[in-house]
């Protein structure tokens, strides 16, 4: 690298040099102007490339060490990658609709999973919890849902079969229990 800046130094030095030179001749001076100020431009950019370069060798560098402030500055910090709690409680069931089948035996549920959090997402459990028509919860049911959700997105779970369930069962409520990293 130094010795391309060199050569890049006597080149502009040279246009410079040579450009001057035709000044002094009538019939070349527009020329030689033209030359001359290339010689300079180029001169100023090794010149000011030079200037910003930073220390040359191992001994500049260590007379003068960054200070920690200033690296620490320099250095980008990427976020924290968030904890299971947390991706968990950015995960929802939506728009839950259900029916019982086989004689009011069998739940088949139609949901959406949200997913709200900065990472995917696959295996989602869902938990439905049954209750009566007075409010008393009676029974629930748990079952894996074997999709990928990708992060800030949604996955429509469509006529899934959650199982037996009491026939007195109402009203249910569904909520994510826990995922595997995608």
């Amino acid at each position: 690298m130094d010795i391309l800046m060199g050569l890049l130094t006597l080149l502009s030095l040279g246009g410079i040099a040579v450009g001057l030179m035709m000044c002094v001749f009538q019939q070349l001076r527009g020329r030689g102007k033209q030359i001359a100020f290339y010689g300079v431009v180029g001169f100023v950019f090794v010149f000011s490339f030079m200037m910003f370069q930073g220390p040359k060798n191992r001994s500049q560098a260590l007379a003068n060490p960054p200070s920690a402030q200033a690296v620490a500055s320099e250095t980008p910090s990427l976020p924290a990658p968030p904890s299971y709690k947390q991706v968990l409680s950015n995960l929802r069931v939506d728009s839950l609709t259900w029916e019982k089948r086989a004689f009011g035996a069998v739940m088949r549920a139609s949901f959406v999973v949200r997913n709200l959090s900065p990472v995917d997402v696959k295996d989602i459990v869902v938990t439905c919890k049954h209750s009566t028509n007075s409010g008393t919860y009676i029974d629930s049911n748990t079952r894996t849902v074997y999709e990928k959700v990708p992060r800030n997105s949604y996955q429509a779970v469509i006529d899934f079969d959650m199982g037996f369930i009491n026939t007195n069962v109402s009203r249910s409520t569904c909520v994510v229990d826990a995922y595997s990293p995608a």
